[in-house]
């Protein structure tokens, strides 16, 4: 469990590569579950075999997807920012539609702060 541990804290810097990949990964796994979701409720009952419980399986496991990975989106968003030495309640943002993607976008390529601020100390050379 430690190797996710860094995933699912809030606490500490994230540098500029290590957050595209965060972002890469939990937009691919967001949109599986999103899949899932639609796949377990429109396959339900839709006339092409029996009714079953199984589609109902898929559409909550969507959903623990889609919760999970969401939740390690939020913490790289508050590492991000917290590497530019701004506020993590920025994340917020990520709850609004279509402005959270130049959100992201903005978190991608504006440049972390030089040496220690009041977060933490910089990445280290991996997490750059």
């Amino acid at each position: 469990m430690d190797a996710l541990k860094p995933y699912f804290t809030a606490n500490g810097r994230t540098g500029i590569h290590a957050f595209r990949k965060v972002v890469a990964g939990c937009v691919t796994a967001i949109i599986l579950g999103w899949w899932l979701i639609n796949s377990g409720t429109e396959m339900r009952c839709t006339g092409f075999g029996p009714c079953s419980e199984h589609y109902t399986v898929l559409a909550w496991l969507g959903g623990l997807i889609n919760i999970v990975f969401w939740t390690a989106l939020i913490c790289g968003s508050i590492r991000r920012l917290h590497d530019a030495n701004k506020s993590g309640w920025f994340a917020l943002i990520n709850a609004i539609p279509l402005i959270n993607l130049g959100f992201w976008l903005w978190l991608a390529f504006e440049d972390g702060t030089a040496g220690e601020n009041r977060f933490g100390p910089p990445p280290g050379i991996n997490e750059q």
